[in-house]
């Protein structure tokens, strides 16, 4: 199994929104209210991703065979905003990769960046200890988005 990493590009957006959309409905969006997956959708349409990424955010998008299979975004070199691995492909090091090729490009851009944190869902915190983050504070909801912050060491 080849897995390719890459930056995301605009042009890609198309592309990876109905992937992101896909992947949430199926994994996450039933922990969630009607108002978190409402609050979701909005932050992963064209518009909002597009103003994101001509700011602080980046993304970078994992391929096998040409077609897409996770993705990645991180806000300011130091928050986990996003992460996405098609949920027929989870469990086979995808995720890693995406996690470990943006903290190279973190520490790249911050060489003295100590941490990384995540807002996880409920359902993803074991995925995101298996990656090394640890609990911060307990579960959370704002806007309907049910979220466990989470940090993981860079040193």
């Amino acid at each position: 199994m080849k897995i390719t990493i890459a930056p995301i590009q605009p042009s890609d957006f198309k592309t990876i929104i109905p992937f992101i959309r896909l992947v949430f409905d199926d994994a996450v969006a039933p922990t969630y209210s009607t108002e978190g997956n409402q609050e979701f959708y909005k932050y992963i349409e064209l518009d909002a991703i597009t103003d994101r990424y001509s700011g602080n955010h980046w993304m970078l998008q994992a391929k096998q065979d040409n077609n897409l299979v996770g993705v990645i975004e991180i806000r300011d070199n130091h928050h986990l905003s996003m992460l996405f691995v098609d949920t027929k492909k989870q469990r086979q090091g995808i995720g890693k990769k995406l996690l470990n090729a943006a903290i190279l490009k973190i520490k790249d851009a911050v060489p003295n960046q100590k941490s990384l944190t995540v807002h996880s869902s409920p359902n993803s915190t074991t995925a995101y200890e298996r990656f090394g983050f640890k609990q911060i504070a307990d579960e959370k909801t704002v806007s309907g988005i049910r979220f466990i912050s989470m940090e993981k060491s860079l040193e």
